[in-house]
């Protein structure tokens, strides 16, 4: 993923979306920062047991970032083939 790109996730209990800057993006474990400057919290989130979604914590907040594994998978794929075309 390029730098400073975000995802958008869901706090569970209260419904808000929040738009989150991407440290490292894989179908293992997405990780995120909540926060900016010296207030920011790397928060990592991982699949969840069906796979359609992603979890994670942070201060006692449930964030969830809604796409599977598969649709991480593909978005990769996807970034993966634009970098080896911008090469040729």
């Amino acid at each position: 993923m390029d730098n400073n790109q975000t995802i958008e996730v869901v706090v569970t209990d209260t419904g808000r979306k929040m738009d989150l800057v991407i440290l490292d993006y894989s179908p293992k474990r997405i990780r995120v920062v909540v926060g900016e400057g010296i207030h920011n919290t790397p928060v990592t989130l991982t699949p969840t047991k069906s796979g359609y979604s992603f979890a994670g914590n942070v201060m006692g907040r449930e964030l969830i970032y809604m796409k599977s594994v598969k649709d991480v998978e593909e978005e990769i794929a996807q970034a993966q083939h634009k970098v080896k075309g911008r090469r040729r």
